[in-house]
This record gives C-alpha cells, structure tokens and sequence, in this order.
C-alpha cells in the first residue's frame, strides 16, 4: 500500500526522513457515506457551564443537547 520514492538520506537504503510518499488504499465500504452528513436530530434543550437548563442568549456560552445524544458548544455574539 506505501511505496518510498526517495529520502533525504546521502546512501541508497537509509530512510532517515521521509519524503516523496505514494499511498494508495482501496474503498472498500462506499455505503452509507451519505448518511454520516444526514441527520434528522431536534433540539431537547440548552444549558449552561453549570449544567443549568437555560433560554438562548447572546454572549454567554451555552450548550446545545441534541436527541440523538450529541452536544455542541456554541457562544452567539452580539
């Protein structure tokens, strides 16, 4: 799969540091790549640092949870 073209090192053999790198990899599993960037998830709630459950505001640092149980940080500022 790697194939070493050439190397900074002074004698044949020696690979120090490398450069000039050919990688080549087969796809083997091309389903369901779409679906990765899909989602269908809905707001639940935002809270705070402090865990609190909050209304959206501007310049304060809020936590958005997510039904499909991920979180994203977010700061709107005004």
């Amino acid at each position: 799969m790697i194939n070493i073209k050439g190397s900074s090192a002074s004698q044949p053999g020696y690979y120090y540091f490398f450069y000039n790198i050919e990688v080549q990899s087969k796809c083997f599993n091309t389903t369901g790549i779409e679906d990765i960037f899909k989602t269908d998830k809905q707001l639940e709630y935002i809270f705070n640092p402090l865990g609190s459950r909050v209304i959206f505001q501007k310049n304060q640092i809020q936590f958005y949870k997510y039904s499909d149980g991920s979180v994203q940080k977010k700061i709107t500022i005004d």
